[in-house]
């Protein structure tokens, strides 16, 4: 019997921890940032780094003042949490399952966490859960590739040279939460309301069009898949095909390659306060 999505998930993950920060460390962290300026923070808050990975949430959140948890599913990811921050604590933990009183947190936070996730909907109910009232919950995705040119130029180079047609473990969507009417409506059904959606638009410095690909391959989980299984000529024409078309993001001997993601941002309803708000004189 083949591997379930979480379990690819999740060795992928330990498989990757070091070269994820390697290749995405520029990157990532700079959703994190867009991400800890909307959560407005305050000191002492409550916070929670739902799939931390190497934990650059949960070190802005903690330069804000925040008391901070994270957490995810990888040990691997867990301990590189621990060696970069290791003032923060840091914990092994499902997302679908926290283990975690109802109504601790001030606000929890997810930086492309839910996209790797056999069962987001569930995850999304136990944030609810464990947030107090009135508290946020903010999370970011990778945009589509037709809106997000890095995704693009590496697909449509796969697709014209090599094989998107590999078997994966059968999971979500992945840009089932890239689609804001999506996202807003599983919110909405969760009990989540002011409910907000924000493009944040990226740019990806790279040495290479090659640096690009090995970015995805050795540091991807369902696109590393993809492409570590491709065959040698057909990855050496993909980097070839790569090479002619990022000619256009050439400045000044980089590459400057424009990459979006979309935040996501909703608050738990006090209904406490609703209540009393609502009540005639």
């Amino acid at each position: 019997m083949g591997l379930s999505f979480k379990e690819f998930e999740r060795e992928g993950w330990e498989r990757v921890a070091d070269d994820y920060h390697d290749c995405f460390g520029q990157l990532t962290p700079m959703a994190a940032l867009a991400l800890i300026n909307s959560a407005l923070l305050k000191r002492n808050d409550k916070v929670l780094d739902i799939a931390c990975g190497p934990g650059y949430v949960a070190a802005l959140a903690s330069e804000k003042g925040g008391i901070v948890t994270g957490i995810d599913f990888s040990n691997a990811m867990i301990q590189k949490a621990k060696t970069l921050y290791p003032h923060i604590n840091f914990q092994i933990m499902d997302a679908e399952e926290l283990q975690f009183s109802d109504g601790i947190f001030d606000a929890i936070l997810m930086n492309f966490g839910i996209l790797h996730l056999a069962k987001p909907e569930q995850a999304i109910a136990e944030v609810f859960r464990v947030l107090k009232p009135g508290g946020r919950f903010l999370f970011t995705v990778w945009d589509r590739p037709i809106r997000s040119k890095a995704f693009e130029l590496l697909l449509s180079a796969v697709k014209e040279e090599g094989d998107l047609n590999v078997s994966l473990p059968e999971g979500p969507d992945t840009f089932k939460f890239s689609d804001p009417n999506t996202s807003k409506e599983i919110l909405s059904h969760t009990g989540f309301d002011m409910i907000e959606s924000t493009s944040i638009d990226l740019t990806w410095s790279l040495n290479s069009s090659e640096e690009l690909f090995q970015a995805y391959y050795k540091a991807g989980v369902r696109i590393g898949e993809i492409l570590r299984a491709q065959k040698p000529e057909a990855i050496r024409k993909i980097i070839e095909k790569l090479e002619n078309t990022t000619r256009v993001f050439q400045r000044e001997g980089r590459l400057e390659i424009p990459i979006s993601a979309l935040l996501f941002k909703a608050e738990k309803v006090d209904i406490k306060n609703q209540a009393l708000e609502t009540t005639p004189e």
